[in-house]
């Protein structure tokens, strides 16, 4: 597909990708534009409306500097379709670096209608502005999810109950968020008449596993789309290059471009220092839910948990729901030092992965747990 851009006397055939360029341009550097709508100046002052020849083409750039001249790099080619043939597709949306940019790039490549969804278990300011954001960015609309009860009480105490970890020390705070997020996505996908799901897990990690054999458990029709098994970015470095040259909001710069996952239950740490596991990580500049152990009071801070069946009900003979008994946990676990795992750990995909964790309501939680079991089960049972 291509376009002729007729300005200042002149023709122009894009395709995307191209670069035009222009002596004067009366857009704001920086900007995107569109070609059927532009304003173009000539050396004479004769001012000339670039459009698109080809009907129905939609021809968009962004405006750059290039010595004397601006120029327009032409990154979106679009024919103009009729608003019943688009079709929809559901975005796992966290409004970070990578969902944000395969918003625009999803739009680029697919055509589709972008439905974001943002399953909220916990992230707290992180979902402020959210759904203006992912509009901003190009999407249709966008759900904020509270799913909070739903995770706490119906994948983490279960998790809690049965001792799981992983590798000894991985608290799963990831691991259970997955499959109650993707659930959502699957029901938005059906309400909306949606025809696919995409998420923005790389091909690296155990996500991509958690987000797609959960969607194809529960709706085997609905195509996967993974951009980051598929597209030319390869770095977090060119997904903020991407998001530069197409004026996308982010939350990240490339001088602090750690990959964070964070919930009611955990965050986690990783990529830029912490790939070399001969780095010590700097935990007072990282952590986000706490402090390290060397900045934790020298004073003891004493908990009573109350369990039921197993559960933990009650702190301090307060009975409290299951995210605000996990959020008061947090806090004190976090004042305290209490929570923090450094970790080289096995993925699915057969590569080593570093991370640090935080995790301080749970580790109360799990020790608590464990405790309980030394006072009610025998040792047969406690090996099982």
């Amino acid at each position: 597909m291509y376009a002729v851009i007729e300005a200042c006397g002149k023709q122009y055939k894009v395709t995307k990708g191209d670069v035009v360029f222009f002596e004067k341009l009366e857009a704001e550097e920086g900007k995107k534009v569109t070609f059927d709508k532009v304003v173009l100046v000539s050396d004479e002052g004769k001012v000339e409306v670039g459009a698109p020849y080809v009907k129905g083409v939609k021809v968009e750039g962004k405006v750059v500097s290039h010595g004397k001249h601006k120029k327009i790099v032409v990154f979106k080619m679009k024919a103009k379709k009729n608003k019943k043939d688009i079709k929809k597709i559901v975005l796992a949306y966290s409004g970070g670096l990578d969902t944000s940019i395969i918003i625009q790039w999803l739009k680029e490549n697919y055509d589709y209608d972008v439905v974001c969804v943002c399953g909220d278990v916990g992230q707290g300011k992180e979902t402020d502005g959210l759904e203006e954001r992912a509009i901003r960015s190009g999407a249709l609309k966008c759900y904020i999810e509270d799913l909070r009860e739903e995770y706490v009480k119906d994948y983490i105490f279960p998790t809690l109950k049965s001792g799981a970890m992983y590798e000894g020390k991985y608290l799963l705070g990831t691991s259970h968020a997955r499959p109650v997020i993707a659930k959502r996505l699957v029901e938005i996908a059906q309400q909306e008449g949606a025809v696919a799901i995409c998420h923005g897990a790389t091909g690296k990690g155990n996500d991509q596993v958690r987000f797609e054999l959960t969607i194809k458990a529960l709706d085997p029709s609905l195509k996967i789309i993974a951009p980051w098994r598929i597209w030319d970015i390869k770095s977090r470095e060119d997904a903020v290059d991407y998001a530069e040259a197409h004026g996308i909001e982010i939350p990240v710069t490339k001088t602090d471009l750690y990959s964070r996952d964070r919930n009611i239950w955990h965050i986690s740490h990783e990529g830029m220092d912490l790939e070399d596991p001969w780095n010590e990580p700097h935990l007072d500049s990282l952590l986000k839910l706490g402090v390290s152990p060397e900045a934790a009071p020298d004073e003891p801070t004493y908990v009573e948990i109350g369990f039921d069946a197993g559960v933990p009900v009650s702190i301090d003979g307060e009975k409290l729901s299951p995210v605000a008994l996990v959020e008061k946990l947090n806090e004190l676990g976090g004042k305290n030092g209490v929570g923090i795992a450094d970790i080289c750990e096995d993925r699915l995909v057969g590569m080593k992965s570093r991370g640090v964790y935080e995790t301080p309501g749970g580790t109360i939680l799990y020790h608590a747990h464990d405790v309980l079991e030394t006072i009610t089960l025998d040792k047969a049972t406690q090996r099982m």
